[in-house]
């Protein structure tokens, strides 16, 4: 974007470009292979929190074993019948006629995949637990695990369709953003803030709902089952999110071959909003299974005590810095890739379509920049409840769970969604969809600033803080024994 864009004014794909090719590759890892890993941890950390939560129920002597049997199976069994209700809903949609929205197709298997797994769901829970004695946590009796998990996938669903009315091209956010355009680069940038810190609070209030009514209905262990409801239908996302990338890069292939223009999409989108707040309930899950391993009884993090604050406080503190170090990596490498890309635009022939570029060259040096930059950061997320657990104890990387959760949640949700927005307010100039203003408009030119900055946000920060706040959180699951019994500051 940077070079071909806004330093040499040329199309976004046009295949003069050397940075083409990588921008093409791009699509494919971020939208497809690093969203469908995000939304995979998710799926296995939901299912692992769920076995857990029982098992430490069964040990503080809250479920029954025949409970204890039930409680184990029913998280394994919800997450296959969830992923043979995306097979069933999947296979129905590609037999049907395609009419001429696919985003309408696609959010129809959503809801196909979804009634499935609610059908499928209730007669799991039925079979599990309706001969076995339960605890008075289970408020609905047999019912209660099939309810907490519906809760989750409302709040799936919500979140989505709340996501797509916050960036698609058919809703007024985005549509307004566009019109802002007309007024140059700074009213776009301040129009998306505004339009992404907006889109925060109703999928952050879906969430809290769901968590609070399912952790009444059926304990810490409906918790996890709400955050499972909404990943069992993963199959069905992941693949709906496939559609962007494949929708993007077919318009690009198109330009860079100076064929018709194909049509962009919104759906990618869709998918990193139901992927952040995906995460969202994972986290919650892996943290209540992380607070259970050390507590008697049920889990319980003391909030008056000065040691989970202070971890609270730096939790949040480390997703702005964990925020900062990748905006900085991103910015940087692409700037170096815009100057490596400048050199090779300024050999005889390139600029004027006679001679082609090397962009295997770029495709290599977004690779090596991507992998070396990445290192700090992942580093980070691994060590730090490993120190401050050893250092401050269980209580304080309690805290600190929570409060990074509590500020990577909205912040996500932010970076995705202003992203999304800015990325779709250019494709509604450019599909010539604004009065008056086009490609190579000044109007479009302020759009173009405004999708650069929100690639970043989109398509590195915000998804990057899923998987910062669930590895801090599985790693201190994982070494919950050891930072209980070998605290150095007590």
């Amino acid at each position: 974007d940077i070079l071909a864009k806004i330093r040499h004014d040329l199309p976004e794909d046009d295949s003069r470009v050397p940075n083409v090719i990588a921008d093409f590759i791009g699509d494919n890892v971020n939208d497809i292979a690093g969203n469908c890993s995000d939304l995979l941890e998710s799926f296995v950390a939901t299912t692992a929190a769920g076995i857990l939560i029982a098992s430490t129920l069964f040990k503080s002597g809250s479920l029954s074993s025949s409970a204890f049997d039930s409680a184990m199976m029913y998280p394994v069994i919800l997450a296959g019948g969830g992923l043979l209700g995306c097979l069933l809903a999947l296979f129905i949609v590609q037999k049907k006629k395609m009419g001429d929205n696919p985003s309408k197709e696609l959010n129809s298997a959503t809801y196909i995949s979804a009634f499935f797994t609610l059908v499928l769901g209730l007669l799991t829970s039925f079979m599990l637990f309706s001969k076995v004695e339960l605890p008075s946590t289970f408020v609905l009796g047999w019912a209660s695990p099939w309810v907490s998990a519906v809760l989750g996938i409302i709040s799936g669903v919500a979140i989505g369709m709340i996501t797509e009315y916050y960036t698609s091209t058919d809703y007024k956010p985005t549509q307004i953003l566009a019109g802002m355009a007309t007024e140059g680069e700074a009213f776009v940038i301040t129009k998306g803030d505004a339009i992404g810190s907006r889109s925060c609070l109703l999928p952050v209030l879906f969430i809290a709902i769901s968590l609070f009514i399912s952790g009444k209905l059926c304990g810490t262990y409906g918790i996890a089952l709400a955050s499972l409801g909404m990943l069992s239908f993963v199959g069905t996302t992941v693949s709906i999110d496939a559609f962007g990338p494949i929708a993007d890069n077919a318009g690009g292939l198109a330009e860079s071959c100076h064929l018709p223009h194909a049509v962009g999409n919104t759906t990618a989108a869709i998918g990193k909003g139901f992927a952040i707040g995906s995460a969202a309930f994972a986290t919650v899950s892996l943290i209540v299974a992380y607070v259970g391993s050390y507590s008697t009884g049920e889990p319980i993090l003391n909030f008056a005590s000065f040691v989970v604050v202070a971890g609270g406080i730096l939790g949040g503190a480390l997703v702005e810095y964990f925020s900062a170090i990748l905006t900085d990596n991103t910015i940087d490498s692409a700037k170096k890739m815009a100057d490596d890309g400048d050199k090779l635009l300024s050999i005889p022939g390139v600029l004027e379509g006679k001679v082609k570029p090397d962009y295997n060259t770029m495709i290599k040096t977004a690779t090596e920049e991507a992998l070396r930059k990445m290192l700090f950061p992942s580093i980070l997320a691994l060590v730090i409840p490993v120190i401050g657990g050893l250092l401050f104890g269980v209580e304080f990387i309690g805290g600190l769970l929570v409060g990074a959760t509590i500020v990577a949640i909205p912040r996500a949700i932010f970076m995705g969604n202003s992203g999304g927005a800015f990325d779709n307010a250019k494709k509604f100039i450019e599909e010539e969809r604004l009065e008056g203003h086009s490609k190579g408009s000044a109007a479009h030119k302020a759009a173009v600033v405004g999708d650069t900055v929100g690639d970043t946000r989109k398509d590195v920060v915000g998804v990057a803080l899923d998987i910062f706040i669930k590895s801090m959180s599985t790693v201190a699951n994982t070494l919950g024994g050891v930072i209980r019994n070998f605290t150095l500051i007590k």
